[in-house]
């Protein structure tokens, strides 16, 4: 699977960010990847090709949870993706090169949530090149993608000043479907790229 934030065929595929509880062990296991590949992850094959396999101590994903107050996401990595999709083809390097610097250390930062978003945003803005009305692929652009970075402009934890005790954490992602498989202990939940026409 091709990760570069460079020009390039996008992936068509769905691709899910799946998270693991094993309440045990107290780990949690986030996969990154397509569908299949991961499934097949899970099913113990080594060989499957996934963006990210990592496990960490159970609480980490809420603990490290990105928070954007200054609207980073929006201003370096959507903002020149869609003055690239209104502008010229001499003008469209340039502004992909600054989103790509921005999603690319994000990538880099070895933090699953912020390499799926990373991904998510730069797989669409080529999806998004395909069609031939750029107007209405931009809106369908930036509809989806301001809704997946909008989780981030939030405090999502936060404590009883009180007690010192987290307060419960609300967060939905509008316009993504979730799933969820539960055992004695584990707990699955998977986030797709797009909303399941199923």
């Amino acid at each position: 699977m091709e990760n570069q934030f460079i020009r390039h065929e996008p992936c068509f595929e769905r691709i899910l960010f799946v998270l693991t509880l094993d309440r045990k062990k107290m780990k949690e296991r986030i996969l990154i990847g397509e569908e299949q590949q991961i499934r097949f992850r899970l099913n113990g094959s080594q060989n499957a090709e996934v963006l990210c396999d990592m496990t960490r101590p159970l609480g980490t994903f809420l603990i490290n949870f990105e928070c954007d107050t200054d609207r980073d996401w929006n201003l370096y990595g959507l903002s020149p993706l869609r003055h690239a999709l209104h502008s010229n083809r001499w003008k469209q390097p340039e502004l992909e090169q600054a989103a790509s610097e921005f999603l690319w250390g994000k990538y880099l930062s070895n933090d699953p949530l912020k390499m799926y978003v990373a991904f998510r945003i730069w797989n669409s803005y080529l999806l998004a090149r395909e069609p031939r009305d750029r107007n209405a692929a931009c809106d369908r652009f930036m509809d989806k993608m301001s809704s997946l970075t909008g989780v981030f402009h939030n405090e999502t934890m936060s404590f009883d000043r009180e007690t010192g005790k987290p307060k419960h954490f609300h967060q939905k992602i509008p316009g993504l479907t979730s799933g969820s498989r539960t055992t004695i202990a584990q707990k699955n939940v998977c986030l797709p790229m797009r909303p399941s026409t199923r």
